[in-house]
């Protein structure tokens, strides 16, 4: 399973003339081997992290089901670097 996902910077006021900045990254994720490819519960996911949110604190939960029957959920929560 590979996810895409971008991280937008849509700070407030915006310097005039300049975009906001974003960034992408693909993450692949093994979990098992299987036939069918999972679906994804939306289809799209959006969360808004407020700049000053405590390191550690959950960001938003992402749900998926398996053709095989599986449902799985995945936390993702604030870490800094």
């Amino acid at each position: 399973m590979q996810l895409r996902l971008e991280v937008r910077d849509g700070g407030l006021p915006r310097k005039a003339g300049l975009p906001y900045l974003s960034s992408y990254v693909s993450l692949r994720v093994v979990v098992d081997r299987n036939a069918g490819d999972p679906i994804f519960i939306p289809s799209v996911y959006t969360a808004v992290i407020n700049e000053h949110k405590p390191t550690g604190e959950d960001l938003t939960i992402i749900t998926l089901t398996d053709p095989d029957g599986d449902v799985r959920s995945f936390l993702f929560a604030w870490i800094a670097f």
